[in-house]
């Protein structure tokens, strides 16, 4: 198991991407990329130049078909996490203050 502090995960400002000639599109939809034009397609119908492509294509924590993990309207039942961000394992940390075991 890894430790890791919280001040130690971070993401970049947007000054620190300006200063390192980096286009950063947070929260916009790549629908395509041309290799030979080198031009990334957006959502917004407007296209982006570049050089270096990284896409992030984000996630969602995998949750097996067990039952009990869900009530009725499909939530997670207290005590049940999924962990995919940071204040996610924020919260489990905190609930299993209170547990002398977790699975």
């Amino acid at each position: 198991m890894g430790i890791c502090d919280a001040k130690d995960i971070y993401i970049n400002s947007s000054i620190w991407y300006e200063l390192n000639h980096i286009i950063l599109s947070a929260g916009v939809r790549a629908i395509g990329f041309d290799r030979l034009s080198k031009a990334v397609y957006a959502s917004g119908g407007h296209s982006v130049p570049s050089d270096k492509l990284v896409l992030a294509t984000g996630s969602l924590p995998f949750m097996p078909p067990i039952g009990g993990l869900h009530s009725d309207d499909g939530a997670l039942l207290p005590g049940i996490f999924a962990s995919r961000a940071s204040d996610d394992s924020v919260r489990m940390m905190r609930r299993g203050r209170s547990w002398g075991l977790a699975v």
